[in-house]
């Protein structure tokens, strides 16, 4: 049973913006004196699989009756058959009868309208009380009539409803209604077009086949029954009405002043009316005399492109196994600019995605396959998994128009077939990162493939899948071997469990027993799958925000989510990529990233690793990556978009400064389905405008770990973001996670954070220190503190046990020149150095400022030299930080990490109240956290300036989900 069957059955009342369809009332005057409502509704028609219908009303002001919307839908009865084809979702004809009703046949006569009202207002009253918390769009193309009755009768309707009117000549025959509304009702949701509508026929491209006369030749007449009406009443486009569609077709509806095919809209005056909006004056949006005319022609030949595909639907049905081609993937939009392609899918799994959203993600992409196309080769060894970087780009290359040798490349005999892959057809079904793109390129890219290495891929599938591929004994398996292959681990699929490989292993075997019939092996893993959606909504993610490793762990759900056809299956895979976009935009800083984090492999700085792929739907960074991870073609040809709250929180519009409590479980807590697991890390993270600063109360892990324990990054007026790093150790390649070495950090180290300060302190009191920053930032010193002025970030750094810091010449050398062919470790970056002066601890405090905070950087200066530090039982681990803004932080070490003890303004921090919540602001009353899930709970829940996701997953893994703006 699908996720949202699941609970409507239950009764429960759920909102799912980003799943649902928009639930639609169309009020139209079609019949009346102007024919192009029956274009309008011919229009409507073919995109009914896109709604909600639950109303259609005839309102006229004249001569207009409910029997044209019946004749309309005759023609649609006879496309049916066709359109059914394309979408199950196209609702019956008998269903859209059954919604029509006759709206009030004379115009408002008094300034108020009467106590009787029509059968039309009546319907809008019985659909907006339905117990469905989606709102109610009423499109009204015709009178306004039926929505004044209706709204004057039950006012209370007014939470539900949302119109967008047709206004000017509709407006001129039933103006006492429009004015009653407008002066009784100012907190109506309105949209009133009464110029903007005319951009719909007015302007735009219009040579070639895009006339007004030019495109219903070409592209309606002979499309079915629908065409047909649509030419006999008018053969020429008008469709004045039709704006209201294309506003809920593409574009964010719940923000009217954002870019919308249907147009972008002005609040005359937000205090007297909060929610009506209106054409925008402004001069550039103007076409001739029409205010506003030019946000809907702009989008001219996109809609009309994206319309005639749907009137191609009206002709033929769609033949199963139907190809999907290059020119499906990558076409032109009205300026020529390449436009990348998802395979459909439908609306109830996407989450609600603005049109400028998308128009910036495609420019995003475009810049990732023209770079990968122009600079990276699309081909190289198929030993065990060195496809891993060179399949992703190779699919670059079909879509950057290179597609026939990067086909080829994609198809070459693996090098290992007959060693390793000869009980699969020869085709590589083994290793994880392989499996990753194997599985892209049989789904997505598969029908360019050559039909019979299409089918060899399949035959070999079936056999790999036709029972549980993991630790099932290997031909090639020899006792003694070392190594990840199947020669050395006797399996016929990896065996590695990290998230990443995890996910790559779990996504590909289901999706082949999927495609194969293999049923056992599919519900096997569907179970899996569940599991790890379940235990991630309740304990997180087990190799948590590794800039290394999170863009790998994503790249495979992109698979599942787009080609798996079990609906349980498909809103799971979004619910994960849903949590790991999420816990991504926490830590993604104008394309850096912010730590702390589990096997960051010193990648923060600007697209080192995962904020690659992260850039493509979060962007806010004026630089652009140079390096890939090659998991990039995996997002672009995704039909995934994460949910606009996620991608504020990503992009800081939320409320600032936010003080963020996190906790971590253990490795493979979530890949073993352990919803019992326990935190085992601790972290703060302070959210403030110009930075993000996090720490782990257990500092970064000595000896062979893979734990980063503090970051700070920074706004930087040319890379949007960077990072400085810190941390005990002599090396400067390993300022973040040890990455496994020995002897990287040799001491315990604990980090007690309270907003922008901190305390740091390694139970070795000669223990080395160092800071590895951009060569941008200034270093100064004014009497034992050392300053870090960067582009809007100020940071102040207090010995405690230490010499004072001071730039490192021959560190900095080791990093940021070249060693022979080697690239430098972090170019353009400088080490700052200090160590402990002898004694038990060592280490020092830090202070973060910015304009918002201190007003200016000599104001900063003045306020941390202020500050007093009590370093006097540092010999016990004991030192305590009095700033001049009046807060106070204490540090009392201790052997465990969540024994720290953390002293903020006088009150010991409460450790088991931190650790009770995946997320939790610091002020856990506030109502405007920008993330927040509790510890076990499964609900996951984002906020970001106006706009609200939120994920709940039951125990069995059914997730469902609410998306809402204001």
């Amino acid at each position: 049973m699908s996720t949202l069957r699941f609970f409507l059955l239950l009764g429960l009342c759920i909102t799912v913006a980003a799943a649902e369809k928009p639930r639609v009332i169309v009020s139209t005057d079609i019949g009346g004196g102007d024919p192009d409502d029956y274009q309008s509704m011919v229009h409507y028609l073919v995109y009914a699989d896109r709604f909600d219908t639950e109303g259609l009303i005839s309102s006229p002001p004249k001569q207009g009756r409910a029997a044209s919307i019946h004749e309309c839908l005759d023609a649609y009865e006879k496309d049916y058959a066709n359109l059914t084809t394309w979408s199950p979702d196209y609702p019956s004809p008998d269903t859209l009868r059954a919604s029509v009703r006759q709206g009030a046949l004379d115009p408002q006569s008094e300034d108020a309208p009467p106590d009787e009202i029509s059968e039309g207002a009546k319907l809008i009253i019985e659909r907006a009380k339905v117990d469905d918390e989606r709102p109610l769009y009423v499109l009204v193309w015709g009178s306004i009539t039926d929505i004044a009755q209706a709204v004057h009768a039950d006012p209370g309707i007014k939470a539900k409803l949302r119109v967008y009117s047709i206004g000017s000549w509709n407006t001129l025959n039933g103006q006492k209604e429009r004015d009653y509304l407008y002066q009784n009702h100012a907190d109506l949701w309105w949209i009133e077009s009464d110029t903007t509508f005319r951009g719909m026929y007015m302007g735009g491209k219009q040579d070639g086949d895009l006339g007004n006369r030019s495109f219903p030749e070409a592209h309606i007449k002979g499309h079915g029954a629908l065409g047909e009406l649509f030419m006999q009443k008018k053969a020429d486009i008008k469709m004045g009405d039709s704006p209201s569609v294309l506003y809920l077709l593409n574009g964010d509806p719940n923000t009217p002043a954002e870019p919308h095919w249907g147009g972008a809209y002005v609040k005359p005056d937000s205090n007297a009316r909060p929610h009506y909006w209106h054409d925008d004056p402004d001069t550039e949006q103007q076409f001739r005399d029409k205010p506003g005319a030019n946000s809907v022609n702009r989008w001219r030949e996109t809609y009309l492109r994206d319309w005639q595909t749907r009137m191609d639907r009206l002709k033929t049905k769609k033949e199963a196994g139907q190809a999907w081609m290059l020119e499906d993937m990558a076409n032109e939009n009205a300026q020529g600019l390449a436009i990348y392609r998802p395979r459909p899918m439908d609306d109830k799994f996407k989450n609600p995605w603005p049109a400028n959203y998308e128009e910036s993600f495609q420019q995003r992409a475009r810049v990732v396959i023209a770079s990968q196309t122009d600079s990276l080769k699309a081909e190289g060894s198929t030993y065990f998994e060195n496809e891993k970087r060179w399949y992703g780009l190779a699919m670059a290359h079909v879509l950057g128009g290179k597609a026939d040798p990067a086909l080829k490349a994609l198809q070459q005999q693996d090098h290992q077939h007959q060693e390793w892959h000869s009980q699969t057809e020869g085709i590589d079904y083994y290793a994880c990162f392989t499996l990753k793109h194997q599985m892209r390129k049989y789904f997505y890219f598969g029908d360019l493939l050559d039909p019979q290495y299409r089918q060899t891929m399949l035959k070999g599938a079936n056999q790999w899948t036709a029972q549980d591929p993991l630790g099932r004994p290997h031909a090639a398996y020899k006792e003694g071997t070392t190594g990840w292959g199947p020669d050395a681990k006797n399996s016929w699929v990896d065996v590695r469990s990290t998230d990443n490989l995890f996910l790559m292993r779990v996504t590909s075997v289901y999706l082949m027993a999927e495609e194969t019939g293999n049923s056992d092996t599919a519900n096997k893993y569907k179970e899996i799958i569940l599991k790890y959606v379940a235990t991630l909504y309740r304990v997180g993610l087990g190799e948590w925000d590794s800039e290394n490793y999170l863009g790998h762990s994503i790249a495979p759900v992109f698979n599942l989510y787009d080609f798996a056809r079990d609906e349980d299956v498909k809103f799971g895979a979004k619910a994960i990529l849903d949590f790991f976009h999420a816990v991504g935009a926490v830590k993604y800083h104008h394309g850096a990233f912010n730590g702390p984090c589990k096997r960051d492999y010193n990648h923060a700085q600007p697209f080192g690793g995962s904020a690659s792929l992260l850039w493509l739907p979060f962007g806010d960074s004026p630089k652009t990556p140079v390096e890939w991870e090659s998991d990039e073609i995996h997002a672009i040809t995704s039909a995934y978009r994460p949910p606009v709250a996620v991608v504020k929180l990503a992009r800081g519009e939320h409320s600032k400064p936010v003080e963020l409590f996190a906790s971590k479980p253990p490795y493979n807590a979530t890949t073993s389905a352990n919803t019992k697991a326990t935190p085992e890390y601790l972290e703060t993270q302070y959210l403030a405008h110009t930075y993000k600063m996090g720490s782990l109360a257990g500092g970064t892990t000595p000896g062979k770990s893979d734990v980063s324990g503090f970051k700070i990054a920074v706004d930087d007026d040319s890379q949007g973001g960077v990072v400085l790093q810190a941390a005990p150790t002599a090396d400067p390649a390993f300022p973040g996670s040890p990455v496994y070495k020995d002897g990287i950090v040799t001491v315990q180290n604990r980090v007690a954070q309270y907003e922008n300060k901190a305390i740091w302190l390694a139970n070795d009191g000669t223990a080395p220190w160092l800071w590895v920053i951009p060569d941008t930032v200034q270093v100064s010193k004014k009497l034992d503190l050392t300053f870090f002025q960067c582009d809007r970030t100020w940071v102040a750094i207090m010995p405690l046990g230490i010499s004072s810091f001071a730039v490192d010449s021959a560190n900095t050398e080791a990093i940021a020149k070249p060693t022979g062919k080697k690239k430098a470790k972090f170019p353009d970056h400088q080490v700052i150095s200090a160590r402990g002066t002898g004694g038990t601890y060592c280490g020092f405090a830090v202070i973060v400022g910015e304009k918002e905070s201190h007003g200016s950087f000599d104001r900063f200066q003045v306020a941390a030299l202020q500050a007093k530090i009590d370093s006097s039982k540092l010999a016990t681990g004991n030192v305590s930080l009095s700033c001049a803004d009046g807060k106070s932080l204490g540090f009392e070490w201790a052997k465990v990490p969540r024994e720290l003890k953390v002293i903020r303004d006088g009150s010991p921090h409460d450790w088991s109240a931190h650790e009770s919540y995946l997320y939790r602001p610091a002020d856990h009353t506030t109502t405007l956290s920008p993330i927040s899930a509790r510890w076990g709970s499964g609900e996951l829940v984002v906020e970001g300036n106006g706009a609200t996701f939120k994920c709940s997953v039951s125990e069995n893994g059914q997730a469902r989900f609410s998306n809402t703006s204001s």
